[in-house]
């Protein structure tokens, strides 16, 4: 099983296609509204894509999510930052 990669937007992941796309941008929708056979449909679909022991009610599997090198670079460099700007902790305070 392969599993899915969370990545920036402005990082291409291959192989693989982005499982959340826009719909709203600047307030307005950017794509047409879908109907709810087709989204009960896509569901179904994604679902049935699934390894059966990820699927499975008791003691399901967990499906492998892995971070892309560029969302890794950038949450050590929130982290950097973030510890650079708190204050030293003293033992017993």
């Amino acid at each position: 099983m392969a599993g899915d990669v969370i990545a920036l937007d402005t990082e291409t992941v291959d192989p693989g296609a982005p499982l959340l796309t826009p719909a709203i941008a600047g307030g307005r929708r950017i794509r047409p509204r879908s109907a709810v056979a087709d989204a009960r449909q896509r569901v179904a679909d994604d679902l049935a894509a699934l390894p059966d022991d990820c699927r499975r009610l008791r003691a399901p599997a967990r499906y492998p999510v892995s971070t892309s090198p560029g969302l890794a670079r950038l949450d050590q460099q929130i982290r950097d930052r973030l510890a650079a700007a708190s204050p030293p902790h003293h033992q017993g305070d």
